[in-house]
């Protein structure tokens, strides 16, 4: 069995993840290597890894549960399709690429010992849930100061940070990852037990809905629409289904908006071309391999050759050449078909073994990730893990 210490560093170690979310991309730390760039969550990771690859080691089954097949398929899957398409990178391009991957693999390290210190109940769900809770509020009252002191981020689009104005973007310089953060929020607590006879509660989820509603996004509300609608159908909470559509209309109602400002318009159509186009662009690339894709995540080398020679002469750094907006069209292309319905197979299995807090976040994730690459997001990757851990810890507990 695991030494009690073994288990206090993985207990810390979440907990330092939790206190790091709220500074979001202010932790990222340049690497003099090109264009590679490394987080402090990342720096965590590693000794999440550490630990339980000693741990399974000696002998503890860590990484035996239920989902455990699933996740290792599917990174399989995605190194297969990867080194199929290693031979049309150089060795930087490679090497760049391979950090994506080594990415994603990395924060399911967060499910793993989450589910282990449950399961020696080390850790419970609900303090787990009050540590999020905690972290994303503090997040909320970051965006709120930004919203109010710097609204304006087009000072930074020589970075290639895109040119927000009066939306509350925070500490993460993106108001629709910044949603989905808040969005997940307020499914815990419109999920947690007499929520509404705890004023802490209540303040909390006033202010971060306050903070959802700055950001302008009109793919974070859809998230939240879809996932209250699930909820209300599960548990047959026609009033808070009705009171939710009415505090929704009541507030765009009186949202300030303005057609002068882009982000400020709840009709804009930019922001509706460009991800069109983006999806254009992806069944494109899906073409030119649809079963095995172009490897995960070459999307950088892979893409038009002349934006991206307009990149790499640094006149603009574009920080979304490795991405698309939308995560299914995102798997479709860099791991093709087979990635894709690896993927799906994933996601499904999660759903059918989850509690109800898992499926409303699997399903308001989902339907944010139609229009941006969530589920890819390094802080959500970080929040669905932990959600993963939890309700499927929940939902083996009652069976």
């Amino acid at each position: 069995m695991a030494t009690p210490k073994e288990n206090k560093l993985l207990k810390y170690l979440l907990i330092i993840l939790l206190i790091i979310f709220p500074i979001g991309q202010l932790t990222r730390i340049p690497l003099p290597l090109k264009d590679i760039n490394i987080y402090l969550h990342d720096l965590v990771l590693v000794f999440l890894w550490l630990i339980l690859i000693y741990k399974f080691i000696r002998g503890i089954k860590i990484f035996s549960t239920p989902i455990t097949g699933y996740i290792l398929i599917f990174i399989s899957w995605l190194i297969v399709s990867f080194l199929i398409n290693l031979y049309r990178l150089d060795f930087w391009e490679g090497l760049i690429s391979s950090s994506y991957l080594l990415r994603f693999a990395a924060f399911t390290a967060i499910f793993f010992a989450l589910n282990h210190l449950l399961e020696e109940k080390i850790l419970s769900s609900e303090k787990i849930k009050d540590y999020i809770l905690t972290s994303i509020f503090v997040t909320s009252l970051f965006a709120i100061l930004q919203y109010i002191f710097y609204p304006d981020l087009r000072n930074l689009y020589y970075l290639g940070w895109d040119p927000h104005y009066l939306r509350a973007f925070g500490t993460f310089f993106d108001p629709n990852f910044l949603g989905l953060l808040l969005v997940t929020a307020l499914l815990i607590i419109i999920n947690t037990v007499n929520w509404q006879k705890n004023w802490g509660y209540i303040l909390k989820a006033v202010v971060i809905f306050i903070t959802m509603a700055l950001t302008y996004s009109r793919s974070s509300y859809l998230a939240f629409i879809g996932g209250i609608i699930y909820f209300s159908i599960m548990k047959k909470a026609w009033k808070l289904l009705l009171t939710t559509f009415a505090v929704i209309i009541i507030t765009l109602f009186l949202l300030p908006q303005s057609q002068f400002f882009e982000g400020r318009n709840l009709l804009r159509i930019s922001s509706t071309i460009s991800r069109l186009g983006s999806w254009q662009e992806s069944i494109d690339l899906i073409k030119k391999s649809p079963i095995i894709g172009l490897g995960f995540n070459t999307l950088r080398y892979t893409r038009d050759p002349i934006p991206e020679k307009i990149f790499d002469q640094a006149i603009i750094p574009n920080k979304s050449a490795s991405g698309i907006e939308n995560s299914f069209l995102f798997v479709a292309v860099t791991s093709g078909v087979i990635g894709l319905i690896l993927f799906l197979f994933l996601l499904f299995d999660l759903f059918s073994r989850g509690d109800l807090l898992l499926k409303i976040m699997i399903i308001a994730i989902s339907v944010h990730s139609l229009f941006n690459n969530s589920f890819f997001y390094p802080w959500v990757m970080l929040l669905f893990w932990i959600m993963v851990a939890l309700g499927i810890k929940d939902r083996n507990s009652k069976a």
